[in-house]
């Protein structure tokens, strides 16, 4: 066998032979007048009766076929002496020898006597004289009786493998008769080895193929291929695809990756072949899908598919097969699948040609998901589907195919497959709502945001307007209080942002009790700041009661203002554990999606719960209306006395604390407390009420002190203070504001004397925490007093000399003893 060596110096030689070609032409010249003169002799010698051979086949005869050359220098070729048999003129184009290509015109029955075509701009190649002549990497048009000729010379000798496919443009002539077509030819040397006829139409693309299987070559051996106008040129154009492959070469394997979840995106993941489990295909169905040939640049193409192309952002069929995106699994379990398919614009010619695509997408050979999307003349069509759940193995395969619908012309588009691992995630059903009180219908995210479940709030990710099929947000971030993601879903107390790959942001309620409920919400559009302004698409809200739509703001991306748009719902019927629910969609992309947003539930209905009306009061002896919490505090009703909390200042919106501990204090889980003399209310307007029923009718007197402690949050200007009532049943007696000093306590007196009252009658101190419960604490003294009674002096001297020691009984009133509290 010859070695490296032995191979370069004939290719060396070679060249210099092509290059001592201008040394021979005289002795070639030489040689034509000796044989124009054996022409002519040997026409004067010929039968006159023109029974002898013509001049010219006369010519052809004599001919030495070592005078046949080109009228023209052949420039010369250094060959790569690495140079394989393997080829593909769409990615080898490029200068005349690349990869042993050489791109020229000429007589399609003698492609050996062509020439190289003189000009070229770095696209496209083409000769003067020759007009409508045209070589690209990929395109080749045809002159009038001048043929596009591709010659590709043997880097070795060995055999290969040649195919040859083209596709012809549809027939647009004014006069479409007058267009005939076009012939493929396919030579090794001066050989015919293959002839195809390419009609055209009017309707349709024309397929044509030549393959040839192991051919022997030598090296630098020329092949032809050979492009023929047939009559005319007219509408002769159409794309050329022009393969060898030398017959031992072996096609390259996707790549394997330890991969430990299901979690891939098309364009992120865009890269060598099996990358994050994607692998970029052509076929017609997932049975005869296989890996594309070539890859060049970051574009995938396929030697036999003229105009397939997948690229990070682009995805393109060919006439004859579908460009195909395909995913393994990595291990098993359920994927969230998103689909988003965008379909470009068309500029042919005949706008009415371009017939749009059929998107499909399969599990194995199961169809699963397929949609018809027509070009658009101008913009672009963008389709988007989900399945929420789909079940998959690493024995499946997924298959996001574009089948060209007819004809490829204008089919370009563009892919974004999500496929989202949700092995391990949970929805709304799987979080408790657990608590230490009755749970009412009245809840505020910006006092109730915290872990999952807290006050029936649950945090999620989920897909455009979709408030279920969403999965929860995870973990909870207690030190920058919020929920986030890795596809920037950002969830705090009073802001939202929304992901990638249409992740909607959700914020859901479970309803606590049945009733009729009203909803305030509202949404604040940050500023558009970005780069491109015209890129943001503004977000849509939206909120639902499970999965009825109640109300939808959708949010312009205003550059250098902010956008707020209220939401409130003012009623709705509501059964326990129903959803109230607040989507936010970023509709196309997240970009400048970030906003702040309100959103508080509150009770039509009144509490649920035990009120005064249905636990009875007790004492020890017959009630009096005399009573007071230093001394008669302790269960619900005894002497009278209620602990409740309590909504909107309203003694009646409100039932009675659940939690007593050791009889000395009342408390809810979200912190209203109260003690005998201590008392602080809790968050989302949670009054903490102490509430007395008159014993029986009369006057009464009422002292009522409340002290205000001081304020001592790190940031003293949050808390807002507390509004302190006296009221009896509906009717306000006093009302005092305490503010939230830093500095010192304040205390206030709402006493108030010769109340009249009837049996059932309520007095009730309300402590209202305004708009926060911060340091809200206060101490206070609640004394009710028969304002009627007469004191009786009892038995003994009322001298004024009896001490306390002597007193035989402690009656008030007794030798003119009396105790009072004060």
């Amino acid at each position: 066998m010859e070695n490296e060596s032995e191979k370069k110096e004939k290719k060396l030689l070679a060249a210099g032979w092509l290059k001592g070609k201008g040394r021979i032409l005289a002795a070639i010249c030489a040689a034509i007048v000796l044989a124009l003169g054996f022409l002519v002799s040997s026409l004067l010698r010929g039968n006159k009766g023109g029974q002898g051979s013509s001049g010219t086949e006369l010519l052809d005869a004599f001919w030495p076929e070592s005078f046949i050359v080109e009228a023209y220098d052949e420039p010369e070729f250094i060959d790569d002496p690495a140079r394989t048999n393997n080829a593909f003129n769409v990615i080898d184009f490029g200068e005349q020898g690349s990869n042993g290509w050489f791109y020229r015109c000429g007589d399609y029955k003698r492609p050996e006597r062509s020439e190289r075509a003189s000009l070229f701009d770095g696209e496209k190649y083409y000769h003067g004289g020759a007009t409508g002549l045209e070589i690209k990497n990929n395109f080749v048009h045809t002159a009038d009786k001048v043929s596009p000729i591709l010659e590709w010379r043997a880097a070795e000798d060995g055999k290969v493998n040649v195919i040859v496919t083209y596709v012809k443009n549809v027939n647009g002539d004014a006069n479409p008769s007058y267009p005939d077509g076009v012939q493929l030819l396919v030579y090794k040397g001066k050989e015919l080895l293959g002839i195809e006829t390419v009609p055209i139409s009017v309707t349709e693309e024309n397929f044509a193929q030549i393959k040839i299987d192991d051919l022997e070559v030598k090296e630098l051996e020329s092949l032809y291929f050979v492009v023929n106008p047939m009559t005319n040129n007219a509408y002769d154009g159409g794309s050329f695809y022009v393969a060898i492959s030398d017959v031992n070469a072996k096609p390259s394997s996707p790549v394997t990756e330890h991969r430990s979840n299901n979690n891939a995106n098309s364009v992120e993941d865009f890269g060598r072949q099996g990358s994050n489990g994607w692998t970029y295909m052509y076929g017609t169905s997932p049975a005869d899908s296989a890996l594309v040939s070539h890859e060049k640049d970051g574009e995938y193409l396929n030697c036999t598919s003229p105009s397939l192309s997948i690229k990070k952002d682009f995805i393109h069929p060919s006439l004859n097969h579908n460009a195909i995106l395909a995913w393994t699994p990595a291990v098993s379990g359920n994927v969230d699948l998103r689909i988003r398919y965008t379909k470009f614009e068309q500029n042919d010619g005949n706008p009415d040609f371009p017939d749009g695509v059929i998107i499909r997408a399969y599990k194995n050979n199961q169809v699963i998901y397929e949609k018809t999307v027509d070009v658009p003349d101008t913009g672009s069509i963008l389709v988007k589907h989900r399945i929420p759940s789909l079940k998959v193995s690493p024995s499946d395969k997924l298959y996001f195919m574009v089948d060209p619908n007819g004809n490829s012309s204008y089919d370009g588009g563009s892919f974004d497959v999500t496929i989202i691992d949700i092995n391990g995630a949970t929805n709304e059903s799987s979080v408790k709502v657990t608590s230490a009180d009755t749970r009412q219908n009245i809840a505020n995210v910006m006092t109730d945001f915290g872990p999952q479940g807290t006050n029936g709030w649950i945090y999620q990710w989920g897909y455009e307007d979709d408030p279920f099929h969403a999965y929860n947000m995870t973990p909870f971030d207690r030190d920058q209080d919020r929920y986030f993601n890795d596809s920037w879903i950002e969830i705090k107390r009073d802001y939202v942002n929304t992901g990638e790959h249409d992740r909607s942001a959700i914020i859901k309620w479970r309803v606590a009790q049945n009733g009729t409920i009203s909803i305030k919400a509202s949404y604040t559009k940050m500023p558009n700041e970005d780069a491109n302004p015209s890129w943001p698409d503004g977000t849509r809200v939206t909120l639902y009661h499970n999965g009825t739509k109640l109300t939808q703001q959708t949010f312009d991306p205003v550059v250098g203002r902010q956008v707020t748009k209220r939401l409130d719902v003012s009623s709705v019927k509501v059964k326990k554990d129903d959803y109230i629910t607040m989507v936010i969609n970023g509709i196309n992309n997240n970009a400048y999606d970030g906003g702040k947003y309100e959103f508080a539930i509150n009770s039509l209905s009144g509490l649920v719960g035990n009120t005064e009306k249905n636990v009875p009061a007790t004492y020890n002896g017959r009630r009096t209306n005399n009573a007071s919490t230093l001394d008669d505090f302790g269960k619900q009703g005894y002497n009278g006395f209620y602990y409740q909390y309590g909504y909107n200042h309203d003694p009646f919106n409100a039932v009675n604390i659940e939690n007593c501990e050791n009889n000395e204090k009342y408390y809810t889980s979200d912190g209203v407390e109260i003690k005998k003399d201590y008392i602080v209310p809790g968050p989302n307007g949670k009054s903490a009420n102490v509430k007395w029923v008159a014993a029986e009718d009369g006057k009464i007197n009422i002292d009522l002190l409340y002290t205000k402690l001081k304020n001592e949050d790190k940031n003293p200007s949050y808390p807002d203070g507390v509004t302190v009532y006296l009221m009896k049943n509906g009717t306000v007696l006093k009302k005092q504001y305490f503010a939230a000093l830093t500095d010192r306590e304040v205390t206030g007196d709402l006493s108030t004397y010769g109340v009249n009252v009837k049996k059932g009658d309520c007095i009730t101190m309300i402590v209202d925490p305004g708009n926060n419960s911060a340091y809200d604490g206060g101490k206070y003294l609640f004394v009710i007093e028969d304002a009627n009674a007469i004191p009786k002096v009892g038995p003994g001297n009322n001298d004024n000399e009896t001490s306390l020691a002597d007193l035989t009984s402690l009656e008030q009133g007794t030798d003119g003893w009396w105790f009072l509290e004060g």
